[in-house]
This record gives C-alpha cells, structure tokens and sequence, in this order.
C-alpha cells in the first residue's frame, strides 16, 4: 500500500509537470506569433514617412520589439527551467527532460546558435562600450539584447512554435505593398507622401536601396521557390503567386542596387540546375521566367513612353528593363514550355541532355567567376593591363569598389589588425565598429576613414563575416560561420 501510494504520488507530480509545460509550451508558441506578426508585418511598414530618420525609426520599431519578446522568452525559459529540475520530498529529481533534451535533441546547428549567444553575451561584458553595445548604435540597432533576442527566438520558434500558413501568409500584402511603393518611387510618384525626399537612392518605406534590396530578396524568392514547386493542380494559389513575383520582379529589377540583380541572376541559375530533372520542373522552370520577363518588358514599355520619368539609374537596370533582353527571355521560355508540355504529355524529354547543359553551365559559371576574379586581382596590381576591361571600375579593387565597400573592407580589416590578442577572441562588443573606431582605434585608421566617411561612420564592415569577427571575435565568427 504504501508503495503504491508514493507511486501514485510520483504519477502525480509529473502530470502536474507535465500540464504546466504544456502550458509554458503555448504560451511560448503565443508569444512567438505575436513576434513574428510584429516582425514580418509591422515593422517593414513602420516608419515616421520621413527619409532624414527612416533608419533610426525601423531601429526602435525593432528595440520595442525586441524588449517585450525578450522579456516574454525569459520568463517562459525560466519556468520551464524550474520545471524541469524541480524535485519530489525526497530530492529525487523528476526534470529528466531537460537533460535528455540536450543529449537527444540539439543537433549541431542548435550548438552553434548557442555558442554564438554565448559569445555575444561574453563581448558585451569584456566591451569598453557596455552603454551603446547593451542596444546597439541609433542608426543600425543590433545591440547585444536584439542578438540575444534573435537566439531565443531562435529556440522558441523551433520548440514551440505551431507552423501556421496563414501567418506567413500574412506578410505576402506587406511586401506587396512595399514592392508597389518602391516601383512607383522610382518613376517619381509617391502613393504615400514623404515630409523629406534625400535622394532617389531612398525609396519605398524601407529606405537606401541597398537596405530595401536585401529586405525584398528574402520573400521574393521564398515564394518564387514555392511557386515553382507548386502542384500543378492548384491553379488558384498559382495565379496569386504569379502576381506577386509580378509585382516583386517590378520592384527589383528598378530597383538599381547591383547587388539584387546578381541575386537574381544566381537564384534563377540555382532553380534551373533543379529545374532539368523532368519535365515537369522545367516547366514550372519556365513560368518563373515568363513572369520575369513580362515585369520586364512592362517597364520597358513605360521607360520608352515616358523616357524621362525614372528617377534613379544604376546596377544592371537597363540590361533587364531598356534593352532586347526580356523579350528574348519572354520568347525563349513560352517556346520552351510549350515543348515541356509535349513532352509531359507524349514522353520523350530529352533529361540526358538537359542535365548535361546544367553541368556545362555550372562549370562555366564557376570559371567566368574565376576569371573575373583574376582580371580583377590583375588589373588591381597591374593598371591597364587588361585592355578595354580596365576603363571599368568594377575590374579595379580600390576604396570605391562596390559602393564603397572597398574602403569599408579595408578599414574593417585595419581594425581588426589594431585589436589585442584578447580583443581578438572576444571582440570590441555588439555594434561597436563605430564607437571603437571613433575612441578606441588607432588616429590613423580613423583618418582614413573620416577621409572616405567625415563623420566617421562606419557601423558595420559590409561583409557579415567581417562584422562578426570585429564585434563578437573569434568565438563568435567561428559559431556564426558554422551556422552557414
């Protein structure tokens, strides 16, 4: 009788642990819906519709954010850690799980989140800029409370969180309208005035296109990914989806920022090499393309009727929209497709040779990538010697190379050469390549920087794995690169 009773006590226990972890578990998977809504929806819209602090108002968007969830993450980690190592009258423990856990259920990439929490949260404590790193500088906002944020959000998305469609779904019409905003920018009409127009590098309500750039790449070829591997049979979905990329593509390719027109031209390479396993995928291949090309050709209608109205030219901006390119692109894959459903219908697609042009293409891609990057190292330490190439200065490495980020290179690497050896391991702190160099770097690498920038500001080195070496040091870029 009386083991019986102690183990039905001890059943007990554990449903009652088990009921207040299920509890924890939805109020971890509550929170974190609101986090994502507020992220994927709120903050792209957020802005004071004034260019001058567009930045800085995206920034405490994000810190407000980041305040509330953190707070929530702790709390919910805190009782469910409780939870797990609470024990009976005895002091036999009953939070196994939480040790099996760790032994069964983190693979290497939730090691290496970990790690790289771990070390961010050591930079802060050995920074000389505690005040400023706790936050993060006004201007790009990733302090060390927002990259801790981003760890456990990290662990409570992929504990806890229930995937929902129709959440992700939810940022479809935010992007959308940012992607309008934007195409709209650029030939100069502003759906939504703004009180301060700098310069027609600031578009849509993201800001530089550089910053918009990046934010519109993820989405937009998230769901060119979906659409691509829709079911044929969901048509409706697949219209909605063509729409969109429509309307994606639009805003891209005017976008002028030299970066997305290389990530455009890598992910549709990428999606082809997938694409020539059947015929199938080929097809679906070539209805990406046909989209593409149609945004293209839209803008190169409205470019050769109103020749004048585009406000900003840059990147590879008139090879895709004032040229002969998206017509051959919109010819090239209507006639491929209507091969493609000959094949699907009456057998016979030739998969031997479209995979052997797929490893052709992939070896010449990886040898013109060699070769550009000889000409450039050639004509760097050589002026000239390259012909008619060298009169462009993409061949040429210097300060200016890349919008500048040369200098930013450059300057990011001097730095790094002046910090101490522990410096080195553990970094200046989160968001402190702007403080360091301003108080704490050598006079002559913040010469050289105010000779490029005047004020001197430089917050991040353009190069994620760069900015994380400087920042977190080498316990941090060794956890941040094994996350790729």
């Amino acid at each position: 009788m009386g083991k019986g009773s102690k183990k039905r006590k001890r059943t007990e226990m554990e449903c009652w642990q088990d009921q207040w972890m299920k509890q924890e578990g939805k109020f971890m998977d509550f929170t974190s819906c609101l986090y994502l809504l507020y992220i994927l929806v709120l903050l792209p819209l957020y802005s004071h519709w004034d260019y001058r602090d567009i930045g800085s108002s995206k920034v405490e968007c994000l810190w407000f954010g980041c305040k509330w969830y953190s707070r929530a993450l702790f709390a919910g980690w805190t009782v469910l850690l409780l939870l797990a190592l609470c024990k009976d009258g005895k002091g036999r423990k009953l939070g196994v799980r939480l040790t099996a856990w760790l032994r069964t259920q983190c693979s290497s990439t939730d090691w290496m989140v970990a790690g790289y929490g771990l070390a961010t949260l050591l930079s802060y404590f050995c920074s000389d800029y505690r005040s400023v790193s706790y936050m993060g500088n006004s201007g790009w906002g990733m302090g060390m409370l927002v990259q801790l944020t981003f760890v456990g959000s990290y662990f409570a998305l992929s504990r806890f969180w229930k995937k929902r469609v129709w959440m992700l779904a939810a940022a479809l019409p935010a992007t959308a309208i940012l992607y309008f905003l934007g195409y709209c920018n650029r030939f100069g009409l502003y759906p939504i005035p703004m009180k301060t127009a700098i310069s027609p590098e600031f578009i849509s309500l993201v800001g530089n296109i550089n910053w918009y750039c990046g934010y519109m790449i993820l989405p937009l070829f998230a769901v060119a990914y979906l659409a691509w591997n829709l079911d044929r049979k969901e048509r409706k979905l697949a219209y909605v989806l063509d729409l969109y990329l429509f309307l994606g593509f639009l805003a891209l390719t005017t976008n002028g920022s030299s970066s997305g027109y290389l990530v455009l031209v890598g992910i549709f390479f990428a999606l082809f090499l997938f694409s020539v396993r059947d015929a199938e995928g080929l097809s679906s291949y070539c209805r990406l393309v046909t989209v593409l090309s149609l945004s293209c050709f839209v803008t190169l209608l409205i470019r050769l009727v109103f020749p004048d109205a585009i406000t900003y030219r840059g990147g590879l901006m008139d090879l895709f929209t004032l040229s002969v390119l998206p017509v051959l692109l919109l010819l090239c894959a209507l006639l491929l497709r209507l091969l493609c459903r000959k094949w699907m219908q009456k057998g016979g697609y030739p998969g031997k040779a479209f995979a052997l042009l797929a490893k052709l293409s992939a070896v010449g891609l990886a040898m013109a990538f060699l070769v550009t990057v000889g000409l450039i190292v050639a004509n760097t330490m050589h002026p000239g010697s390259i012909g008619p190439l060298s009169a462009y200065g993409f061949f040429t490495f210097s300060n200016e190379w890349g919008s500048l980020r040369g200098a930013a290179w450059k300057t990011s690497l001097m730095l790094w050469k002046d910090l101490s050896p522990f410096q080195k391991l553990v970094g200046i702190g989160p968001d402190c390549i702007k403080e360091h160099l301003l108080y704490g770097a050598d006079r002559d690498i913040y010469e050289f920087a105010r000779s490029i920038w005047p004020s001197a500001n430089l917050s991040n080195a353009h190069m994620e794995w760069l900015t994380v070496l400087i920042q977190e040091g080498v316990l941090g870029a060794v956890s941040f690169i094994g996350l790729e």
